[in-house]
Formats: C-alpha cells, structure tokens, sequence
C-alpha cells in the first residue's frame, strides 16, 4: 500500500513563504554599476565572506603542485568595510607555508551576491 501523496500547500503558507523571502532580500544591499570598479571591488571585499588561496604547493609529497584552500575573510562589519580583507591564520597552516616561497592568487567567494 502506497501513502497519499501530500496535499499542496494553501495559499497562505505560499503568501508566508513570499513574504519571508521579501524580508530576507530587503537586507541585501545593491552592487555598484560596474563602471564603478573600485566601489565593486570594496563590496564584493565586505560582502564575501570566504577567500580562496591558489599556492604552489612546498610540501614534499606534492611538492610544485597547484594546492587550493578556502579561508573566512572579513574587512569589517557587513555594509560598512574597508575594503581590505583580512584573513586570520597560524604558521602552522599548510598554505601559509607555500605563502612564504610563492607569489599567491587570492579569489574571493561571491556566492552570497
């Protein structure tokens, strides 16, 4: 015996379910026109929150490797950076190894935009 397929929603968990969405998006601030190509690169800084570090790898067993990793960044309070990402990290980090013998490409996330 099969269970009955779920009744679809009533119209007003559909309208609860707009309405937060509504609400959730009124907090997102708006990027800057494009031409504007120091506000952008300050907004995507203060709105990431994570960073990806590219290196080459000085770790023996894959030693001249291309080695990523993911860190959390931050250049302030959300809408109110700036503009410099910060990222804390210790000695003991692999990629702060590589860090020290390598020219590094830092990318920042913006999945959150």
């Amino acid at each position: 015996m099969t269970a009955a397929p779920p009744p679809p929603p009533t119209a007003a968990v559909v309208v609860v379910c707009l309405l937060l969405l509504l609400a959730a998006a009124e907090g997102i601030p708006s990027i800057p026109p494009h031409d504007a190509v120091a506000r952008v690169a300050r907004f995507v800084a203060n709105q990431c929150t994570w960073a990806s570090v590219a290196t080459i790898s000085t770790q023996e067993s894959v030693r001249g490797q291309p080695f990523s990793n993911a860190f959390s960044v931050s250049d302030g309070e959300p809408g109110n950076g700036s503009g410099v990402p910060y990222m804390y990290l210790t000695r003991m980090e692999i990629s702060v190894k590589d860090l020290q013998l390598w020219v590094e490409t830092v990318s920042l996330d913006s999945a959150p935009l």
